[in-house]
């Protein structure tokens, strides 16, 4: 099994050895768990009324691009997330005065993505750092998690910054490998950046 070296320690990676065969029921196991993870996050989207939180961050979002990063509701708060829940809006043509279970399906709907992203990233970091079985298995905690679930059905941004900081892991582990210059680790650097504008440095750090 090669191994690299870093800060004086060996890093295994985890050669892939699977037959053909084995390489398609992963394939189909892993696309079964990411089907289920998007199917229970749909289910019952609007079971739940719109609360203060959520209500609060629709308002801020709809509100014109320029006037977001001002608003007095975000407090310590930055504003990556309401724009991007913004354009999200314009893509649905969610408005105010709509009924509010329409509101509240396709305002929910950017976390159950941002959800069903992270839960997918949770497969390449698990094969990166303990091998194909581990990966699916952290698919399939990730895409069964009580916490997960909850929050990929909220108008909230917990959901996109765990698939951003998932993001930033994997790229990070890239990184290592032997092949990768210098210059690359401006990839997860990005992916932190987004992070940290997203939810702020107290909270991601």
């Amino acid at each position: 099994m090669p191994a690299l070296r870093y800060n004086g320690a060996d890093m295994h990676l985890f050669a892939d050895r699977r037959t053909p065969a084995a390489s398609t029921w992963l394939r189909l196991a892993l696309s079964a768990v990411l089907l289920g993870a998007f199917a229970i996050r749909l289910h019952a989207l609007t079971r739940q009324d719109i609360w203060w939180d959520e209500a609060r961050n629709i308002d801020v979002a709809l509100r014109p691009l320029l006037q977001i990063a001002t608003a007095p509701e975000l407090d310590i708060q930055p504003p990556f997330y309401y724009w991007l829940l913004h354009g999200w809006s314009l893509l649905f043509g969610i408005a105010a005065g709509q009924p509010p279970a329409l509101l509240a399906f396709f305002a929910r709907l950017l976390s159950v993505f941002a959800g069903v992203t992270g839960v997918a990233l949770l497969s390449v970091l698990g094969r990166r750092v303990g091998g194909v079985t581990a990966g699916l298995l952290a698919t399939a905690i990730g895409a069964l998690s009580p916490f997960w679930l909850a929050e990929s059905q909220e108008t909230r941004m917990y959901a996109l910054g765990f698939a951003l900081l998932t993001a930033a892991a994997v790229l990070f582990l890239d990184q290592l490998a032997p092949t990768r210059c210098a210059a690359s680790i401006v990839q997860p650097a990005v992916a932190l950046v987004c992070l940290v504008f997203e939810r702020g440095a107290a909270d991601s750090l």
